[in-house]
């Protein structure tokens, strides 16, 4: 029986491998994760079957403090050999590779050989130096989930391919260029918590591209789980395109008992922040293999007190301080729902509204939820928007964009929570005109009407783009 697993993980003095390592034909997983390896053995192309590859924490591969990856004897009389010259030719033999870990190398540059790696779902280049992704990133066809957190150096994110469902750029303090997409089936989860020079360089357009993406496209499994329609981004102010308004961590409202045939969604939005920070290694975490998260935000939907749904999404502060007012940005599909949810949200009262109501919890200290906001979707306004986008591929939600003008912008990003007036926390008493809510959020006069009103405006914006 040939070796399948091979871990070498916090072999602090290893710095090398045997030449014949090529020889293990069965290899499929090999860890060298907190070793000292500053050279890898050519033959590891051979490994044809290999599907994950860990390099964690091995900052002997950096190029700054290393000239050579690998051991070439018939070279070393002469010149070393480049470095990320080797390291591509080494990847691009790995052709089965599913996974790749080369967080908290050090690495100043990331090799240009991604066309040769087709087969990899997950790259975990974290805690690194770099400046640019390559371009060649673009054809990895199957890659899901991309993870960049605390790449401080890092300034673009090239064009990658459509069916990523995960980018974590966490922390990357000096991005300030995100490529959207124009596909329509481009539409990842993005966590973007401190990204401060992205939104004043490029604005809000990748949310409301995002937004977009979520709400048009009716594919939202894959295979057997649900996709994310998630976005952390830094914002303190919740966009009147969300209706319904309410300070703190809840937000009610009603329904024609008749529309829960036509609900194709809730959009919600939330702003949070931290009110004191902790050392990470002194927090209790969770570990979810890839992240291990000491924050959470948590949120049930109810319709008529019936727990309809569910979610969680996690972050901490391991790469540095969350200072800043943030956004959680949430489309959950009507497809996501418990059983029984239209029936549950048919049952009115005795005017025929349905309530509904929707409330979010926090785990992990001095983690607080300001204000929260929420938009129903329903199949007009998703039919408005596909006609309204045919024969453009740059149309975007106006409604959200438009709520972010350049004053704003630099009161949301550049103020912190210590001297934050306030505002955007909660409807003053003219934001609760606009927004149709009494002091609890809940919806004032005619719920039809207003959810009438609601599609005309939403409409209205979008044909004026």
């Amino acid at each position: 029986m040939s070796l399948k697993i091979l871990t070498l993980s916090g072999c602090s003095k290893l710095e090398e491998l045997p030449e014949n390592l090529g020889n293990l034909k069965g290899l499929e997983e090999l860890d060298l994760s907190g070793s000292a390896i500053r050279m890898l053995p050519t033959s590891i192309r051979l490994l044809k079957n290999l599907k994950k590859l860990s390099l964690r924490g091995c900052k002997g591969l950096s190029f700054k403090s290393s000239n050579k990856l690998f051991s070439f004897p018939f070279m070393q009389q002469r010149r070393s050999p480049d470095p990320m010259a080797m390291l591509e030719c080494s990847l691009s033999g790995l052709l089965s590779l599913t996974k790749l870990d080369l967080s908290h190398c050090n690495l100043q540059a990331i090799p240009d050989v991604f066309d040769c790696l087709s087969s990899l779902l997950i790259l975990n280049l974290e805690g690194n130096k770099f400046i640019w992704l390559p371009k060649s990133m673009i054809q990895l066809s199957n890659l899901q989930d991309l993870f960049l957190r605390g790449c401080s150096n890092l300034r673009s994110l090239p064009k990658l391919p459509s069916n990523i469902k995960y980018i974590d750029a966490t922390q990357c303090t000096s991005l300030e260029t995100l490529s959207s997409g124009l596909k329509y089936d481009f539409r990842p989860s993005l966590q973007l918590l401190n990204c401060v020079k992205l939104i004043e360089n490029q604005g809000y357009g990748y949310v409301s591209t995002m937004l977009r993406h979520y709400f048009i496209n009716d594919k939202h499994y894959y295979g057997q789980d649900r996709l994310a329609h998630y976005i952390y981004v830094p914002g303190g102010k919740i966009p009147k395109w969300f209706r319904h308004q309410n300070v703190g961590a809840s937000v009610s409202l009603q329904m024609p008992s008749d529309f829960c045939k036509k609900l194709m969604g809730i959009a919600m939005c939330v702003v949070f922040v931290f009110r004191q920070h902790s050392l990470f290694d002194q927090l209790d975490f969770e570990d979810l293999g890839h992240n291990k998260y000491t924050h959470k935000l948590s949120c049930s939907i109810k319709f008529n007190n019936y727990q309809t749904f569910g979610v969680a999404d996690g972050f901490s502060e391991e790469f540095g301080k969350i200072e800043l007012y943030h956004l959680w940005l949430q489309y959950l599909p009507s497809q996501f729902f418990n059983k029984d949810w239209e029936k549950a949200l048919s049952k009115s009262n005795a005017n025929g509204f349905s309530d509904i109501k929707i409330e979010f919890k926090t785990w992990g200290p001095g983690l607080e939820v300001t204000k929260c906001g929420t938009h129903l979707v329903f199949k007009q306004d998703i039919e408005d928007l596909k006609q309204t986008m045919v024969g453009s591929c740059s149309c975007s939600i106006t409604p959200y964009e438009d709520d972010f003008d350049g004053s704003a912008r630099d009161t949301i990003i550049k103020g912190s929570h210590d001297d934050y007036d306030g505002e955007g926390a909660g409807p003053s008493g003219e934001d609760k005109e606009a927004n149709g809510s009494d002091g609890d959020g809940v919806e004032l006069g005619s719920a039809t009407q207003k959810l009438k009103d609601s599609g005309k405006v939403t409409r209205k914006k979008l044909e004026e783009n």
